[in-house]
């Protein structure tokens, strides 16, 4: 989900742009999304879906070793 706090901010350039990741509870008409976090809490309110972003895990690197 978009962090829209600090979306005209400038101080923040550099910080985080998005919160999550969240499930998708319910979906509504027109694009809207009641989401539900990790641990299983509903958030209050409905988010528009041009405010949310797949999130895709992408799996832990091992470091190769390399011995010789």
């Amino acid at each position: 989900m978009k962090r829209m706090e600090t979306q005209h901010w400038h101080h923040d350039k550099f910080g985080e742009k998005w919160k999550g990741p969240y499930y998708i509870h319910n979906v509504f008409d027109k694009g809207t999304y009641k989401l539900r976090s990790m641990e299983g809490k509903v958030l209050k309110n409905p988010y528009n879906g041009d405010h949310l972003k797949l999130y895709i895990e992408k799996p832990a690197l091992e470091p190769i070793i390399i011995i010789s």
